[in-house]
């Protein structure tokens, strides 16, 4: 798909999500849609209407209200699903705003003096040299090392930038300029609780059967628990040895008992560093997003053995229930430093309280604002406005949701042609978890109210576990990436591994200077 405007190029040529065009007309503007909403969400009865009749009638009407009054941009929060819409008048592009799911896989930047929106960054590439280090931003690399993905918005390509989920832009001459963030406007009513919370986790799901990847997580053993009837297959995988994980060797075994006590089959994946078609699965991730570090054979390798064609994953429920602040803190974590936090125990707990008291808006210069949002609160606030913790959730829907896991799950969904589902992620979960005002009191224990509902075998209980292997820059893989980079670009290489520290992070950028310079991205 190819749309021509005075000021701008769109192109869509890989997502197919995007390839269908509407175009209505209203406010004396030109507005084409790109793709279409899947579900209109029904926040006063916590519930949503999927009828495209329906759906497609309520994006008009949300489009009008909202270019009549710019007030009512909150209006289109009602409509999710994977969508592009580009408001136009005289044939000039005017305003740019993403969906909720539109993910992070559509670019922009300028060309010849015009603004160019694509969802191949290769096409950005065509007549760069990503074999010359001039190409990358610095700045945005440590980024990609400290973090697995780069800052909001941006790239480590210089002038290669992404929309955000959820973002209304503003065309200023030939780049875009963030301008609001679309939330739902407050419920009316009681309070938010925990029940409630959990209550909306899973309620867009259709009948199945799921494959469940279980991590024996509180979190994901909920999803067991409550979507068991839907639940064919239980999914963990592991690290097989010399490069065993302690952690996710422990979880494979618990979670053989969990689920052989739910009476659900269990297939434990041993994930094997040395599998040849581990090649073909980083070069995949690569080409498809290279601005996300990890592991990606790990989890194609999961997917291959995935029995159903739909996938389940808990992704991202620390941060929808405590803003990934969730691990409990007993009386011996008060009195002396956490192994796997170099915080002390006091400066701990007020963080979280400062978290917790961050209803309407994170203090600026605060521990929210400058360790939570990486010093962008005050730009978060002033995107969603003080909507309870939509400034923090925001955030994290176009940061933390784009990186590790998340992305992993999407580029094996994609690869394998098996849609996955994070009901953590669903709009009435964002919706209760922005407006539920979290207790002071379940600052130490945030998941409490949910662990005390269940009684299973978690991993922490095991009272043995396997040495740690050998880390992953000890692998077959990230040697086979070095030395095709090493082969091509030495300088490239050194000057990478200076710049990057993070091994997940190195062999992605490895990889795809490789790619490069062999041609597989003309």
């Amino acid at each position: 798909m190819l749309l021509e405007l005075t000021n701008a190029r769109v192109e869509i040529s890989r997502r197919a999500d995007l390839q269908s065009q509407g175009t209505i007309q209203a406010a004396g503007r030109q507005v084409h849609v790109l793709g279409r909403p899947g579900w209109r969400v029904e926040y006063g009865r916590l519930d949503y209407d999927d009828d495209p009749t329906t759906v497609g009638r309520a994006l008009e009407e949300a489009l009008a209200a909202w270019l009549a009054d710019p007030s009512r941009l909150s209006g289109l929060a009602a409509l999710s699903g994977a969508y592009l819409i580009l408001v136009c008048r005289d044939g000039s592009l005017e305003r740019v705003l993403t969906s909720d799911e539109l993910g992070n896989t559509v670019y922009w930047w300028s060309q010849d003096g015009r603004l160019v929106i694509s969802d191949s960054w290769r096409a950005f590439a065509q007549g760069r040299d990503l074999l010359a280090w001039e190409t990358y931003d610095p700045a945005q690399l440590a980024w990609f090392s400290r973090k697995k993905t780069c800052a909001p918005g941006r790239t480590y390509f210089k002038d290669l930038n992404r929309l955000s989920v959820g973002t209304l832009y503003q065309v200023e001459g030939a780049s875009l300029g963030m301008t609001a963030a679309v939330c739902p406007d407050p419920p009316a009513g009681k309070p938010f609780t925990w029940d409630d919370l959990y209550a909306v986790v899973g309620r867009r799901l259709g009948a199945g059967p799921y494959t469940l990847c279980y991590s024996t997580g509180i979190d994901s053993h909920y999803l067991l628990m409550s979507q068991k009837e839907r639940i064919e297959q239980v999914l963990t995988i592991y690290m097989a040895a010399p490069y065993q994980d302690r952690e996710r060797s422990l979880e494979a075994s618990a979670a053989l008992i969990n689920a052989v006590a739910q009476g659900k089959p269990y297939t434990p994946v041993a994930v094997d560093f040395t599998e040849p078609m581990n090649r073909e699965y980083l070069s995949d991730a690569v080409e498809h997003d290279p601005f996300a570090a990890h592991s990606s054979f790990s989890m194609y390798q999961a997917f291959s053995r995935a029995s159903c064609g739909e996938i389940l994953s808990g992704q991202n429920a620390d941060t929808m229930q405590f803003f990934a602040l969730t691990s409990r803190m007993g009386p011996k974590d008060l009195l002396f430093k956490s192994p796997v936090s170099p915080q002390k125990p006091l400066t701990r707990v007020a963080y979280r309280l400062e978290a917790a008291r961050s209803f309407g808006g994170p203090r600026p210069g605060g521990m929210v604002d400058s360790r939570m949002l990486s010093g962008l609160g005050s730009r978060m606030l002033a995107l969603t406005g003080p909507r309870g913790y939509w400034p923090i959730l925001h955030f994290k829907r176009i940061h933390n949701m784009t990186t590790g896991n998340t992305a992993l799950f999407r580029n094996a969904s994609r690869y394998f042609h098996k849609p996955v589902r994070f009901p953590y992620l669903e709009p009435l979960v964002f919706y209760v978890s922005a407006y539920f005002r979290r207790p002071l009191t379940d600052v130490l224990n945030p998941k409490g109210h949910l662990k005390r509902q269940y009684h299973y075998l978690r991993h922490s209980e095991l009272p043995m576990a396997p040495p740690q292997g050998k880390p992953f820059a000890d692998s077959p893989l990230f040697a086979w990436a070095a030395q095709g980079l090493e082969g091509l670009a030495p300088e490239l290489k050194q000057k990478v591994d200076a710049a990057v520290m993070e091994p997940m992070a190195r062999v992605v950028l490895y990889r795809l200077a490789a790619l490069a310079g062999n041609g597989r991205l003309c």
